[in-house]
């Protein structure tokens, strides 16, 4: 007995560890690899010593940095994250990022399930979507803690380095794993084009970004075919169609907002919504969020069908004008429905989503306003507010609305989001942000570009350029570089006199190095038609063809000759 106790109290004795803190300074090997490292310069001897290669010593982080990486000490996913099998000492740092950073800013303006639940949640299962987060977490840090507006091409970076290694991880997943056709499998497809969509877009990549969400469009529509020609088992996903579904379409919107005309002719068709708009009482922001974006993005989608292929025929008229009237009652319904549901102090404690549902309202007015100037006896558009009444217009009430007071507002509410968005970051310094969704930038860019007030304008188009942001293919930097030349090219033109200027045709643009000099492929300068009308210098179109990977043509076309069908200005743009 006395043997057996002298050999436990031993036992004890060894297993007895001072207790010492940790050291975060070592070389990155150690670190992986979890030993004690000596901290040597330029390479450790542990390292050293074992035939290992060093990887040096990561630079001590900006406060800004830290503020960003460190994060708070709670999360609502902790939970969800306990199931993850990590590999390395990498994948907890970037899987400590999403945690923290990710899974809130992918959301954008409302909390999404999708981020901070279901990917998580199938990241435990299929190999493939993990890695394609850690990826997209790595990635995600990388932007964050930098200055522009896209993740620079950087093979040096060991975050960037290590993003890509599990971005092809991923991909090797992908194509090793069997897949048997099944709804389950086809809704595990769609979120691989979800993320390396997002994957693309951070790094500026738009051609890349534009094929995985085409791809995901039609993976959606294959699912609806089945669902719809006989009752099937949608089985058990961790990620719900309902979400992804929710996903393509605002991404779909974001992609036909920077396509050219050609390119939307070629285009897939609109996603199939999957919950009807009632008039109902709002229980939820969800509901109201969702009564919302579905009466903008079609009023947007109907204003963009008009425009390409304005209807000649008697019946296809009165179709589009039973369309706009049945678009503007929801509408003006929905107005009185948020009004009663932002009425109650309870749903006003998130700030950030009841404003960003007050800007979707407020943006659904401007194209409520550009339709109402249709003019079908004439298959005249007139979406550009600022040219004078066409005559014979038909007669609407929200043409008594003031345009620039709706500017106004659509202003001061991306103004207010954006401190919000500083406030709940907990940061005073402005900093690159990034969310797969729709925020601010539409609102800033119709304001940058149709307002007739010069001053807003400018402002518009400075938060635009100081506030380096991406949401999904919109690029804030690059939206305000394209607004700023906008409004030159206008002012340019309108002080010419003349309309037959002997002016150089080949007008250069030089706002940012990044900018080319480009002769108009149509051989005339917007000069030549400025003196025919007073309104015919506007810019009213403004259509971008990615030629390559962060690069772009861009042609703007004026009034007259948008009217004519005449060929525009082009410029060549790289970012």
């Amino acid at each position: 007995m006395a043997r057996t106790v002298a050999a436990t109290t031993k036992v004890a004795q060894v297993r007895q560890k001072a207790w010492k803190p940790k050291v975060k300074t070592g070389c990155t090997t150690c670190r992986i690899r979890r030993v004690k490292c000596d901290e040597a310069k330029p390479s450790c001897q542990r390292c050293v010593s074992t035939g290992r290669k060093c990887d040096g010593y990561t630079a001590a982080p900006s406060r800004q940095t830290q503020a960003i990486v460190c994060g708070p000490q709670t999360s609502s996913i902790a939970s969800v994250m306990q199931g993850l099998n990590l590999d390395s000492f990498e994948e907890q740092e970037a899987f400590h990022f999403y945690q923290y950073h990710s899974s809130t800013e992918l959301s954008g303006l409302f909390d999404s399930g999708f981020w901070k639940f279901e990917v998580l949640l199938a990241a435990q299962t299929t190999p493939a979507i993990r890695h394609a987060v850690t990826s997209l977490a790595a990635m995600h840090r990388k932007y964050a803690t930098g200055h522009s507006s896209v993740v620079p091409d950087d093979p040096s970076d060991r975050y960037l380095r290590f993003a890509l290694v599990q971005s092809n991880r991923a991909i090797q997943e992908i194509v090793s794993a069997p897949g048997h056709g099944t709804i389950a499998d086809k809704i595990t497809m769609i979120t691989y084009c979800i993320l390396f969509h997002c994957l693309a877009t951070l790094q500026g990549h738009q051609k890349t970004a534009i094929q995985h969400l085409r791809g995901g469009i039609r993976i959606l529509r294959e699912i609806d075919e089945e669902i719809g020609s006989s009752p099937v088992d949608l089985g058990s996903h961790p990620v719900s169609l309902h979400t992804v579904r929710g996903m393509l379409i605002d991404m779909d919107v974001q992609a036909r907002g920077v396509m050219s005309e050609a390119d939307q002719k070629k285009w897939e068709p609109p996603p199939r919504r999957g919950l009807q708009v009632t008039r109902a009482p709002f229980q939820t922001f969800f509901h109201a969020r969702y009564y919302m974006e579905t009466t903008l993005n079609d009023m947007v989608q109907l204003v963009k069908s008009v425009g390409q292929r304005q209807p000649k025929a008697k019946e296809s008229i009165e179709l589009v004008l039973a369309e706009y009237t049945r678009l503007r009652n929801q509408y003006l319904a929905g107005g009185v429905l948020l009004d009663e549901f932002l009425a109650d102090p309870k749903n006003n404690a998130d700030k950030r989503v009841a404003l960003g549902i007050q800007l979707t309202y407020t943006l659904g007015h401007i194209f409520i306003n550009a339709f109402s100037r249709w003019v079908p006896e004439k298959n005249d558009w007139a979406i550009d507010h600022r040219n004078p009444d066409p005559p014979g217009w038909r007669h609407d009430p929200f043409k008594e609305i003031e345009l620039e007071r709706i500017l106004a507002v659509i202003m001061s509410l991306c103004t207010d989001l954006l401190e919000e968005q500083r406030r709940v970051g907990r940061s005073s310094q402005v900093r690159p942000y990034f969310s797969s969704g729709s925020g601010v930038l539409g609102g800033l860019w119709i304001v940058a570009s149709v307002s007739k007030d010069p001053a807003r304008r400018r402002k518009a188009i400075e938060m635009l350029r100081a506030n380096p942001r991406r949401e999904g293919l919109w690029d804030s930097v690059v939206a305000g570089e394209i607004a700023q030349q906008v409004l030159t090219l206008e002012e340019e033109t309108a002080k010419q006199g003349c309309a037959n200027s002997e002016a150089d045709p080949e007008i250069v643009c030089r706002l940012e190095t990044s900018w080319t000099e480009a002769r108009p492929l149509a051989g005339k300068s917007l000069l030549a038609y400025q003196g025919e009308e007073a309104h015919s210098h506007l810019i009213r179109d403004v259509a971008i063809t990615y030629n390559e990977e962060r690069k772009a043509t861009i042609e703007f076309r004026n009034v007259k000759q948008l009217k004519m069908g005449e060929r525009g200005l082009f410029k060549r743009i790289e970012w």
